[in-house]
């Protein structure tokens, strides 16, 4: 599903990681240590990289790639949000 000639870095799926599994974007930055202008700016890469337009349909890109499992999202309802 990546976009011709991209890939994803080991940060952007980090993010990734936490953000579908419900965390919020300031959750992440202080996991990460990094801004919260850092993390959006991640996930709009990822967003862009991977042609997605909501954390749901980037779940489940997560999913088929195996970066989280079913148990990652046990008990959690993921909203069809939009990045920004």
């Amino acid at each position: 599903n990546i976009r011709h000639g991209m890939s994803l870095s080991a940060r952007e799926i980090q993010v990734v990681r936490l953000y579908v599994t419900d965390r919020t974007k300031d959750e992440i930055a202080d996991l990460l240590d990094r801004s919260i202008h850092c993390i959006h700016r991640h996930i709009g890469h990822v967003y862009i990289k991977l042609g997605v337009n909501t954390q749901l349909q980037l779940l489940g890109w997560a999913m088929r790639e195996g970066h989280v499992t079913i148990e990652d999202v046990k008990g959690i309802v993921p909203k069809a949000r939009h990045h920004g």
